[in-house]
């Protein structure tokens, strides 16, 4: 039997609603919310229209989706 200490986190969430959005062309995306805890970040985004083409990504390399990244920045 493994026995492991646990902490309820939802406590200490940050709830960010920006509603923001961004476009290029026909796609556009909307941050909705962005959730963060102690453990855990979570982002809620909205995206409608093509995924835009650039003159580097044609053919069989064309973009079908979009990735987002969450980065930890220090802004100095």
């Amino acid at each position: 039997m493994f026995q492991v200490p646990v902490k309820k986190v939802t406590e200490e969430v940050i709830r960010l609603t920006p509603y923001q959005t961004k476009s290029r062309g026909s796609f556009s995306y909307t941050v909705q919310n962005l959730d963060i805890t102690p453990a855990t970040t979570r982002i809620v985004i909205n995206s409608m229209g093509e995924v835009p083409v650039s003159p580097e990504r044609t053919g069989e390399y064309s973009p079908t989706e979009v990735f987002y990244q969450i980065e930890d920045k220090m802004i100095k």
